[in-house]
């Protein structure tokens, strides 16, 4: 193996990453679990040290949604540890251990909705575990075809949907999707989507979130305004009560029809979430918010459009 995945990849590149990642993951896999959470902070703190640039970018965007960044970084870290660790052993759970790592709340208002009759859509944001909640919904009898974008590194990407489809779920590529997803929503299928990625220009409007201007795409409101499809917020977040995440089913949020209207109200939800628990949104390395130049933040600037470095929804 070459030695280039030591160095930091440039913006919205990820390769480097997963070069570093995907021996990690299989150790991950091996470790016993609390081997596993304690070897996945090492790495993520080693990771920093790797790519001081996506650090940088981080630390500004903590900083400019008004958290401490000093504070906050060790949850982080611990938060995402727990993900990755949960990530890298997916395919070893099993229905029966679902109640270990997850509990349900809100159930009812997904199975009213699939009553309906018109598809279901999932609104979710990559806070606490949302891999391990979509693998857990097919587990439990909820099969959900996901919105992904695929990953730079191939590998990787064969590994990774093999990881999310172990439970039942089916894949949808992002590029091209909105066909596949109004015939899944015409079957009365389930369709997940992450809305808290930039999308790269053009882009169709431009939302408040978290103190700055992001881009933002209309394309699941106005899928469900065309297809009369219920719009249900998800998230999964870390509950210290619990010891378990808690896969939160949220009542159906109302769609208006004028998207970009719906737009704005689902990322003053999804804010909201995050500002609920803000060391459980995944802001580091690669967050899904990222500032397209180091010297964004510089004193007098504007609060400049955010740059994502995953380019779109996943």
């Amino acid at each position: 193996m070459s030695i280039d995945w030591l160095r930091e990849p440039p913006n919205g590149a990820l390769t480097g990453v997963l070069r570093c990642w995907r021996p990690a993951l299989y150790s991950l896999r091996a470790a016993p679990l609390p081997v596993a959470l304690r070897l996945a902070r090492c790495y993520l703190h080693l990771a920093s040290l790797m790519m001081p640039r996506r650090r940088r970018r981080t630390v500004r965007s903590l900083e400019l949604a008004g958290y401490d960044a000093e504070h906050l970084e060790k949850s982080v870290i611990r938060s995402t540890a727990r993900v990755y660790a949960a990530f890298a052993r997916l395919n070893d759970l099993t229905a029966e251990q679902v109640p270990a790592w997850i509990r349900v709340e809100g159930e009812e208002h997904y199975w009213e909705a699939k009553a309906r009759g018109r598809g279901v859509v999932l609104a979710s944001g990559h806070i606490g575990n949302w891999e391990l909640g979509a693998y857990a919904c097919a587990l439990l009898g909820k099969q959900l075809s996901l919105v992904v974008r695929p990953y730079p590194d191939e590998a990787y990407e064969a590994w990774a949907a093999l990881c999310r489809m172990g439970s039942g779920n089916r894949l949808i590529a992002q590029s091209g999707a909105a066909l596949k997803i109004r015939a899944a929503l015409r079957r009365n299928e389930t369709v997940a989507m992450l809305i808290d990625a930039n999308v790269p220009p053009p882009a169709d409007l431009e939302v408040d979130f978290l103190g700055a201007r992001v881009r933002a795409s209309t394309a699941l409101a106005r899928l469900a305004a065309r297809t009369g499809a219920t719009v249900l917020p998800i998230f999964v977040p870390w509950s210290e009560e619990h010891q378990r995440y808690t896969l939160c089913f949220h009542p159906p949020f109302p769609i208006a029809g004028v998207a970009g209207e719906d737009t704005r109200r689902l990322y003053a939800l999804l804010e909201s979430q995050v500002r609920r628990h803000p060391d459980q949104w995944f802001w580091i390395f690669d967050p899904c918010w990222a500032w397209p130049y180091d010297e964004a933040l510089r004193p007098g600037r504007p609060s400049p459009v955010l740059q994502s470095t995953r380019g779109g929804v996943e």
